[in-house]
C-alpha cells in the first residue's frame, strides 16, 4: 500500500503519436458471429477510437522508485517506458475555469512523464516553483512515471497549474479530479431477458480476463464464492473504505453466482474508492491510473469502469496507453442528467460509453446523453446483491457491465477476431430504440448477445 494525498496532475510528454485504430489486429474468425457481419479491413468500429503510442518496443524500463503494481508483465511485450506520447490536448476551460469546488483534491500536484529522466526534469521545474516531491511511482504497464508534488502553503492547485502551464506549455497538466460511482438506490426489478441473453452456462466467458476498478469487495460473500477473482488495493493505510455494495453489484452482474452473465470469466478487481468525510465515495486520478497500470500488467482483455468525473489529461494519457495495447475500456455514461456536460472517462475517444434503460427500453431519467454514447443496457431497478441481502438499484454503473459481459462472451466464442470486429458485431446486434442508427440517447441501441455463450 502507498500513502496518497490530494493532488494536481501534470503529464510530461513528447510529440510523435498519431491517432489511429490502435488495437492489436487479429484476423476475423472463419465464421462470422451471429449477426452475420464481417469487419471490413481498416474500417473503424462503431463506438471507439484508440491511440497508437510512438517510440520503439523493447526500450529498457526506468528505475522504479516506489512501485505500486506487481511485476507481472504482458507476455511477449516490450516495455513502454520512454515511448513518446502526443502533445497535450487543448481542453475547454482548462485551468482556473475548469476547477469546481469539491471535484478535485487540494494541496498537491501530479506529474506524469514518459520516463524517469523526464520526471527528474519536471522535478527541477517544480522546485523552482517551491514544489516538493512527496512520492513517485513508475507505471510499468502504461509506460508512465507519476510524481506527486506537495504545494507550498498559500498556493492553490489552480494557481500552480496556471503558473506551470505558462512556464512549460509542453507539459500535460491537470487537477487531481475525483471520480464517483454512478449508482443510486431504486425500487423495481429487471432481468437479462431484456438483452435476449441465452441460458447462462458455467463456462460462459471462459478465457476472458476482465478488469474492474471500484470500491472494496466483501471478503466472503456467497455470490462471489465461485468467481475466479484477483484483488489489489490502491488505497493508503488508514483510509476509510466505502460499503462494498456497489463493487459487489458490478462483479455479480459479470460473474456472480446464479445470475452472472459470464461466470467463466476471470475478474481482476482493483480497489480505488474511498469514503471521504464519512459521506462521499470517490477516487482520485492518481489512484485511478495506478489501477489502470496494474490491469495492463495482468494483462486483462477488457476494463469495466463504473465511475465518472471531469475530463482529465492524465486519465486520458493513461487510457490511451491502455487501449493502444489492445485492451477495451467500457465505462458508465454517467448519472448527472441529460443536459449535463459529458462525464469521463466515458466521453473519451476510444472508450465505450454505456447508458441505462428500464424494462420497457425507456432511458434512465438521470443518464447522460451525447454523441459519445455507444450502447444502452439494463440499468434501472435492478435487483442485485448487497452485503446484507439484495436491493433495487439504478444507474449507468450497472448498465456498463452488461456491455462488458456481452463483449467478453463474444470474445470467448470468437477469440481470433479483433476487437473492431467484436464491437461492430455488437452494434449490428443491438436493438435500435431511438432515431434510426446511432443517436445521443441510446447510442447504437440496446445491447444484445451477438455470440453463443459458453465458449
Amino acid at each position: 500500500m502507498v500513502r496518497l494525498g490530494p493532488c494536481l496532475l501534470i503529464v510530461f510528454l513528447s510529440a510523435g503519436t498519431v491517432w489511429g485504430q490502435g488495437f492489436q489486429q487479429r484476423p476475423p474468425p472463419d465464421e462470422p458471429a451471429e449477426p452475420g457481419f464481417r469487419q471490413t479491413p481498416g474500417a473503424p468500429a462503431p463506438g471507439f477510437r484508440a491511440v497508437t503510442p510512438g517510440g520503439e518496443p523493447g526500450d529498457p524500463p526506468a528505475e522504479e522508485t516506489e512501485a505500486t503494481t506487481s511485476p507481472a508483465r504482458r507476455p511477449g511485450s516490450g516495455s513502454l517506458m520512454g515511448r513518446s506520447l502526443p502533445p497535450p490536448p487543448d481542453l475547454p476551460g482548462f485551468g482556473v475555469r475548469q476547477a469546481v469546488a469539491g471535484q478535485h483534491e487540494p494541496d498537491e500536484l501530479l506529474v506524469v512523464s514518459a520516463d524517469l529522466p523526464q520526471a527528474l526534469e519536471v522535478q527541477q521545474l517544480g522546485a523552482q516553483m517551491g514544489l516538493g516531491v512527496r512520492r513517485r511511482n513508475v507505471l510499468q504497464g502504461l509506460g508512465l512515471v507519476v510524481t506527486v508534488f506537495g504545494l507550498p502553503e498559500g498556493m492553490t492547485p489552480e494557481a500552480a497549474l496556471e503558473t506551470l502551464a505558462g512556464r512549460a506549455p509542453q507539459l500535460w497538466a491537470d487537477l487531481n479530479h475525483r471520480y464517483t460511482p454512478q449508482s443510486v438506490d431504486a425500487p423495481g426489478d429487471l432481468s437479462a431477458r431484456l438483452m435476449d441473453w441465452p441460458e447462462v452456462r458455467g463456462d460462459c466467458g471462459r478465457g476472458t480476463r476482465i478488469g474492474i476498478l471500484d470500491g472494496p469487495l466483501p471478503e466472503d460473500h456467497p455470490n462471489l464464492a465461485r468467481v475466479r477473482l484477483t484483488r489489489q488495493s490502491f488505497l493508503p493505510r488508514g483510509v476509510t473504505v466505502p460499503p462494498p455494495d456497489h463493487a459487489l453489484a458490478v462483479a455479480a452482474i459479470l460473474a456472480g453466482q446464479g445470475r452472472g452473465l459470464v461466470p467463466g470469466a476471470e475478474l481482476f478487481h482493483g480497489e480505488v474508492m474511498r469514503l471521504r468525510d464519512g459521506r462521499h465515495t470517490d477516487t482520485t486520478v492518481d489512484r485511478l491510473v495506478q489501477g489502470l497500470d496494474w490491469l495492463a500488467l495482468q494483462p486483462v482483455d477488457l476494463v469495466n469502469l463504473s465511475l465518472g468525473g471531469p475530463r482529465n489529461r492524465v486519465v486520458q494519457a493513461a487510457l490511451e496507453r491502455l487501449m493502444a495495447q489492445g485492451i477495451v475500456v467500457v465505462a458508465a455514461a454517467g448519472n448527472a442528467g441529460p443536459r449535463a456536460p459529458p462525464l469521463y472517462p466515458g466521453a473519451q475517444d476510444g472508450v465505450i460509453a454505456v447508458t441505462a434503460v428500464d424494462a420497457d427500453g425507456r432511458p434512465y431519467r438521470n443518464a447522460a446523453r451525447g454523441d459519445h454514447i455507444a450502447f444502452a443496457a439494463p440499468g434501472v431497478d435492478l435487483w442485485l446483491p448487497r452485503t446484507d441481502g439484495h436491493a433495487h438499484v439504478s444507474g449507468t454503473s450497472f448498465a456498463a457491465p452488461h456491455v462488458t459481459a456481452a463483449l467478453a462472451a463474444g470474445r470467448a466464442a470468437h477469440p481470433d477476431a479483433d476487437w473492431s470486429w467484436h464491437v461492430t458485431a455488437l452494434a449490428e446486434a443491438a436493438k435500435d430504440l431511438g432515431e434510426p442508427g446511432r443517436d445521443p440517447v441510446y447510442g447504437w441501441g440496446l445491447v444484445r448477445a451477438y455470440a453463443s455463450c459458453g465458449g
